[in-house]
């Protein structure tokens, strides 16, 4: 599952999952947007969605309109664009926060059956 991570209210880094809902930065919070409140929309800032239909999605895009500065990967942008999301990219839309988009999968406690001993996990 893909993820992003950003700044939270008190400036410490969260990870978002991403379902297959679309990302919108209008606002100072990114925000799920319903993919029926898309059509016929105009693209305010930037918007991060899904591409594909398959499950789990793993191609995701950004979108942004003329009247924003989109940064990724520190270089700036196309005046109005697209851009396929790969792990790790950065991105920093107008004088926002920067926001990092990884494919990454987050660690998580597991049970190992198979072990007739406590191991210790390095990770």
């Amino acid at each position: 599952m893909p993820y992003l991570w950003l700044r939270d209210d008190d400036r410490m880094w969260s990870a978002l999952p991403l379902t297959n809902h679309p990302i919108d930065f209008s606002q100072s919070i990114p925000k799920e947007k319903p993919v029926e409140r898309l059509v016929n929309a105009q693209v305010e800032q930037a918007l991060l969605f899904p591409v594909g239909d398959d499950r789990p999605i793993k191609t995701w895009a950004l979108l942004w309109g003329r009247d924003s500065d989109v940064r990724i990967n520190g270089l700036r942008s196309f005046p109005a664009g697209i851009h396929v999301m790969g792990d790790r990219d950065e991105f920093k839309i107008d004088n926002g926060d920067t926001v990092y988009f990884t494919t990454e999968t987050l660690p998580g406690v597991d049970t190992f059956e198979e072990a007739d001993h406590d191991i210790f996990c390095p990770r």
